[in-house]
């Protein structure tokens, strides 16, 4: 998996997983679409040097979401995007 494939199957998962937030947290919309928005652009700006600040993000908000954690990318796909550097 390169970059680019990881950033188009994490940004699907996070519209996945937005509508799940959203239907079971109606009262926390817009905690979930500012959360959600903030994501995508680290999505879209994702580089291997600030994987850890996407991830660190993802960590600190499963706290109040832990359905967030569907967004945690398999070690798999973290070591496949290292070797392909």
């Amino acid at each position: 998996m390169n970059l680019e494939d990881f950033k188009v199957k994490y940004i699907l998962k996070l519209g996945e997983v937005e509508q799940l937030l959203l239907s079971r947290y109606p009262d926390k919309k817009e905690r979930i679409v500012s959360l959600c928005n903030l994501l995508e652009a680290k999505i879209e700006n994702l580089e291997l040097h600030n994987m850890h600040d996407y991830l660190a993000t993802i960590f600190h908000s499963k706290e109040e979401f832990p359905e967030l954690m569907e967004l945690w990318p398999w070690d798999y796909e973290i070591e496949e995007l290292l070797s392909n550097k």
